[in-house]
C-alpha cells in the first residue's frame, strides 16, 4: 500500500496568498499584532499551527491557548469566506490537481489523505 499526503495550500489549490492575507488581518484584528513577518520567515516548522506557535513564542513569550486560538481561527474563516464571496478566484485549482488525485483514487495501492 503507498499512501498519498497531500498539503492543500500551493499543492492543490493556489491558496497561499489568500491565506497570508487573512492570517495576517486576523492576527492583527485579534492579537494586536501586525508585525509578524519575521516570525513567519524564521519558523522552523512551516504549518498552520507551527507559524502560529512561533508567532506567540516571539511576541508574547509563550504558546498560545485555546483562549488565543479561538478568535484566530474564528476571525480568520471569516475573512476566507469573505475573501471568496468577493473572488472565489483566489481559491482555483492547482492546474491538474483534481486530475491527479482522480487518477490515485482508481488506484488500489494507492490512499490519499489531505
Amino acid at each position: 500500500m503507498k499512501l498519498a499526503i497531500l498539503d492543500i495550500d500551493g499543492t492543490l489549490t493556489n491558496t497561499s496568498r489568500v491565506d497570508e492575507i487573512c492570517f495576517t488581518r486576523a492576527m492583527a484584528e485579534t492579537h494586536g499584532l501586525t508585525e509578524i513577518g519575521a516570525s513567519w520567515a524564521n519558523c522552523p516548522h512551516v504549518s498552520d499551527s507551527g507559524i502560529t506557535q512561533q508567532i506567540f513564542l516571539d511576541h508574547f513569550n509563550r504558546e498560545p491557548n485555546d483562549d488565543d486560538l479561538s478568535p484566530l481561527k474564528s476571525r480568520f474563516f471569516d475573512l476566507l469566506h469573505e475573501h471568496h464571496a468577493l473572488d472565489a478566484g483566489h481559491f482555483a485549482e492547482v492546474p491538474g490537481a483534481r486530475e491527479m488525485v482522480s487518477q490515485l483514487e482508481q488506484k488500489e495501492d494507492w490512499v490519499i489523505t489531505i
